[in-house]
């Protein structure tokens, strides 16, 4: 399920799709809390020398819940660059450049098996203007996947329901 695609200067786009949970409950003892929690992210990008199509299991679904709410605030205070990163597998680094009246600057930079390159090896640094409209999809379609793919353990929910240490949030400049 796509999540959203988003499209930039000089041939930039970067679409993102989260793909399911890493593990089946059922294929996990119950002290495994926290790989009760992994989901595989496909992430499909284009830029003036490649395109590519990579997927990793690196976020967490409290890490889909922390993108969603930094995503949607972000926008809201404009004069503040920020960062965002999972905290566990920090292969996508999405950076809030800046905003005009019906647009946003974002710049993501994936890392290792997500880059042009896969395989772990560099990065790739993606640089998109978003209009309003895709904005607000990114964030239905976030909110969709957060319902289809919820945080499965006690662990994982209330890190969700706090946005306590895993809600990397980084004040730039």
């Amino acid at each position: 399920m796509t999540l959203f695609k988003w499209t930039g200067d000089n041939s930039h786009s970067f679409e993102f799709e989260a793909v399911g949970y890493q593990y089946k409950a059922e294929q996990l003892s119950e002290e495994a809390d926290e790989d009760l929690e992994w989901v595989v992210i496909q992430v499909t990008g284009e830029n003036q020398s490649a395109a590519w199509c990579h997927s990793d299991p690196c976020l967490c679904t409290y890490d889909l819940v922390s993108f969603r709410n930094w995503l949607c605030n972000v926008v809201k205070e404009p004069h503040e660059k920020k960062l965002w990163m999972a905290r566990w597998e920090p292969y996508i680094e999405v950076y809030f450049m800046e905003a005009s009246a019906d647009w946003y600057h974002f710049a993501i930079v994936l890392h290792d098996m997500l880059s042009a390159h896969g395989g772990g090896q560099g990065a790739t640094v993606l640089h998109l203007q978003v209009l309003e409209n895709q904005h607000q999809l990114a964030l239905r379609s976030l909110d969709a996947a957060i319902k289809r793919l919820p945080c499965r353990s006690d662990q994982g929910k209330a890190i969700a329901a706090t946005g306590s240490d895993r809600l990397h949030v980084i004040q730039i400049g």
